[in-house]
């Protein structure tokens, strides 16, 4: 497995790291606009890159897609981006362009929290008519985008198992009792937190909690190298780590 990191930040200096040490994968270069201080050689733009690829993992930000995605589809690479913070064109864009090379949209690549998505669906549909959902984020203080990728798609995930879509309240303040077909949106900023993740079933006298605690880093770049393991051997296409998971 040949492999593009895009994004010498540090998560993608982690992930070029991992793929270094596997016996079966090669980094063939790492691109970074920034040219950010790293012990690994970094080019500067796509256009530099000399071997062939099977895969692109992206770690950078959402200003960089136009070019990935030009890249990509000249060299027919797969892509997998795992940047937050994309908005609706750039998310039409690459739904577009999936159909010609297969891409991988990741808000979170720990496996544990793509199980989690399965077990909130379950949950959902057994507890949703009589419980209150409450989502609550927590990540270190230099993050950019609140809520987090990995809390929105965790949302989507519930109103896309409810059979009617709730209001979403970002925060509580104020004197307001709370409706019951909300569902709250809960971000924390703080120290070094890697990320953290609950869901709260809060019904009459009994509370249940999905909980997902990232220790460090390396989950996501262990979950990103699964996933491009996979995506390498697809068919053009638009897929998400839950299909990486069957």
């Amino acid at each position: 497995m040949n492999v593009i990191v895009y994004g010498n930040g540090a998560m993608g200096q982690l992930v070029a790291q991992s793929i270094q040490q596997l016996p079966d994968a090669a980094l063939v270069a790492v691109v970074s606009p920034q040219l950010e201080a790293s012990d690994i050689n970094v080019l500067s733009s796509l256009k530099e890159v000399k071997e062939k690829a099977d895969v692109i993992i992206d770690f950078s930000h959402p200003d960089n897609l136009e070019k990935i995605l030009d890249y990509a589809l000249a060299q027919k690479v797969a892509v997998i981006f795992c940047t937050t913070g994309y908005d609706e064109a750039a998310l039409t864009d690459i739904q577009s362009t999936a159909q010609q090379i297969p891409i991988l949209l990741a808000s979170n690549t720990s496996l544990g929290v793509n199980l989690l998505h399965q077990l909130l669906q379950q949950a959902v549909r057994a507890l949703a008519a009589d419980f209150d959902i409450e989502i609550i984020e927590q990540h270190h203080n230099k993050k950019l985008d609140a809520p987090s990728g990995t809390a929105n798609s965790l949302l989507d995930t519930i109103q896309d198992t409810l059979a009617e879509e709730r209001e979403v309240v970002y925060g509580r303040s104020g004197l307001r009792k709370r409706g019951p077909t909300e569902i709250g949106m809960h971000s924390l900023r703080g120290g070094t937190i890697v990320g953290e993740h609950s869901i709260i079933f809060a019904g009459e006298d009994e509370v249940i909690e999905l909980r997902h605690s990232a220790q460090s880093k390396k989950v996501f770049a262990q979950g990103a190298i699964r996933a491009a393991r996979f995506l390498m051997k697809q068919e053009a296409g638009f897929y998400e780590m839950g299909d990486v998971l069957k």
